[in-house]
């Protein structure tokens, strides 16, 4: 098994981690789920791509790159405010609950770019992830998952 697989596995079997099954994240989609589509879609694609990435980076950085504990219906933060905050929120969460590495933080905390238009990808990691993001939120709405 390759390093990416081994990282994904460890987290999707970690408590903190399988919290996020209670929250629901583009329509019928867990957040745990959302977090583990994006993960192999990033993984896919450096594949298809044929690039030379941290594998076990990208596996934890994407499994943790929405590692935040409230519904985002709810009214304790807006909708424009979960926007905004929700990257550094998660990379908080997670940096209190595991060690870290430079790019799985930069991949937590970059993941909404361009809205968030200074947290920048600074690696193909977080590059991948970001773009993934995009596609599995879309592929998720309308329920294409």
């Amino acid at each position: 098994m390759d390093k990416f697989y081994v990282a994904l596995n460890d987290l999707q079997n970690d408590d903190n981690v399988c919290k996020l099954k209670s929250f629901r994240q583009h329509r019928a989609t867990t957040r745990f789920d959302h977090s583990r589509n994006v993960a192999v879609c990033s993984y896919k694609i450096s594949k298809k791509l044929r690039l030379k990435v941290d594998e076990s980076a990208l596996a934890r950085g994407a499994m943790l790159h929405d590692f935040f504990m409230y519904d985002t219906k709810s009214k304790e933060i807006s909708a424009y405010k979960h926007g905004f905050k929700h990257a550094e929120i998660a990379m908080k969460n997670a940096m209190l609950l595991y060690s870290l590495s430079s790019v799985e933080r930069n991949i937590i905390y970059s993941h909404m770019w361009p809205l968030n238009i200074t947290h920048l990808p600074k690696s193909k990691e977080a590059a991948l992830v970001c773009v993934a993001d995009k596609y599995c939120a879309v592929k998720e709405f309308f329920g294409k998952v």
